[in-house]
């Protein structure tokens, strides 16, 4: 009688699913920016190795980055040229960046730096974010604007870096761009304020 029960609870623990620290689930899927002024180096990276699967790391972006200047749309966009992407930056509406349906290294503006950022996810009510400097994170669309809104049209509010691979075949991880819960749609999800 002992035996079973022991075996049962083995299996019981089986099905469990395994712990994990809040700093784990934070930083799943993003590569953390380890210098003050590497957050487009970090993003890249982001969207290059989970999205991409390719073993690239905030060093490798910033190596290409630093012979032409601070980090900018276009400099990142030669750094993805270099690791075999087509990178374009563009101007968009909010709703443009909704159907992209693909990972995009936003550029935001937050205090008073600028800042890189990788979109995962987005829809009516909200927008997670892969940010190099805070982990994942997940924004109301309201809060999402004011920190993507960069330029002053009103048609094309912010800028955003499309990456795609020069081959098409190349596989990406779908899993990358999840929903976002459905506890946070609607919510008024404040971002952090230094």
């Amino acid at each position: 009688m002992l035996v079973l029960a022991l075996g049962q609870l083995g299996h019981a623990t089986a099905a469990e699913p395994p712990v994990r620290s809040w700093k784990a689930m934070r930083d799943e899927g993003v590569v953390r920016q380890q210098y003050d002024y590497s957050c487009g180096a970090a993003a890249l990276a982001t969207l290059l190795r989970h999205y991409y699967g390719e073993a690239v790391s905030e060093t490798d972006v910033l190596k290409q980055i630093a012979a032409r200047g601070p980090a900018t749309l276009s400099t990142l966009s030669a750094a993805a040229t270099h690791f075999g992407y087509e990178a374009r930056g563009y101007a968009l509406s909010l709703e443009a960046l909704r159907q992209t349906n693909v990972p995009a290294i936003v550029f935001l503006h937050v205090g008073n730096d600028n800042h890189f950022s990788v979109l995962r996810s987005i829809d009516a009510y909200s927008v997670e974010l892969a940010d190099p400097s805070l982990g994942n994170r997940i924004y109301s669309t309201t809060d999402f604007l004011r920190l993507w809104t960069t330029r002053l049209s009103r048609d094309y509010p912010g800028r955003a870096l499309i990456v795609m691979p020069r081959d098409a075949r190349r596989a990406a991880n779908p899993a990358f761009m999840r929903p976002i819960p459905a506890r946070f749609a609607g919510l008024t999800l404040r971002p952090f304020q230094p």
